[in-house]
């Protein structure tokens, strides 16, 4: 399933009082004057439409929100022709089959890990929107790493895990095609669910990282099979273990959990 434009007629949104599980939901505008992004002129770089369409204080609602109560997530961040310009830019770069078995972790997905400085424009766009909307709460991070991941119909998922405690600040993840169920757990057991629901294109999840504003409490959560095709997400990461103003690697290669 690929992205579909945000439905129309939806006045702009904001995060909402945390509900009985302390989840907090924020809704993204929804576009009222068109269903696809206008060319961009030929003095314009690819990803130019990004900033307008990406309402920045949703962003920030969801990043402060998440760091407050653990995770949070709006729907309809991301526009369809936003969503499919972020997989073609990636062309014919490799993506790497990860191992089913992660020490307690088991997974069936493919990965393709990038770095600044970003090569693709929509991408490298959007990365500064995300740090630009961090640094508008009391939470900046600066993005040094973009992990895609796919999972794959059928069997296609990751078990109920928590991101590695080297990244910083939040994770900021963006679904970009599919549909799959994403579940927030008390513990490892699949089955002791705090919530769960279908990510969906261009919707958002946020999700507290590692000694976040001085709070340990990173979300466990998993992934379960799309209901057809492959869901793809894009996950936004501050890495302690990298350079920050290059990106590049500290030591060794990616080695990651991700939603």
């Amino acid at each position: 399933m690929r992205c579909s434009p945000s439905p129309p007629n939806h006045v702009p949104g904001a995060c909402g009082p945390p509900g009985r599980d302390g989840t907090v939901r924020c809704e993204a505008p929804r576009r009222t004057d068109r269903d696809e992004l206008l060319p961009c002129s030929p003095s314009q770089a690819a990803g130019c439409h990004v900033a307008d369409d990406v309402d920045s204080a949703v962003l920030a609602a969801a990043i402060a929100e998440a760091h407050r109560v653990g995770h949070a997530r709006a729907a309809h961040v991301l526009r369809g022709p936003i969503c499919r310009r972020l997989l073609q830019e990636l062309g014919p770069l490799p993506w790497e089959e990860l191992p089913v078995n992660a020490g307690l972790v088991r997974q069936i997905a493919r990965r393709l890990v990038l770095y600044p400085p970003w090569a693709a424009p929509t991408l490298a766009t959007l990365a500064g929107l995300v740090e630009a909307a961090a640094a508008a709460t009391v939470h900046p991070l600066t993005v040094n790493e973009a992990t895609f991941m796919a999972y794959d119909w059928p069997d296609g998922g990751i078990s109920p895990h928590r991101d590695r405690a080297r990244y910083r600040g939040a994770v900021i993840v963006f679904t970009v095609e599919g549909t799959a169920p994403f579940r927030i757990h008390h513990s490892r057991d699949i089955e002791d669910v705090v919530e769960s629901w279908l990510t969906t294109p261009g919707d958002m999840l946020v999700l507290r990282a590692a000694a976040a504003g001085g709070v340990e409490g990173r979300a466990m959560h998993s992934v379960g099979p799309p209901l057809r095709g492959a869901r793809v997400s894009l996950s936004f990461r501050d890495d302690s273990t990298r350079e920050r103003s290059t990106g590049s690697p500290a030591s060794g290669r990616a080695s990651t959990f991700t939603a």
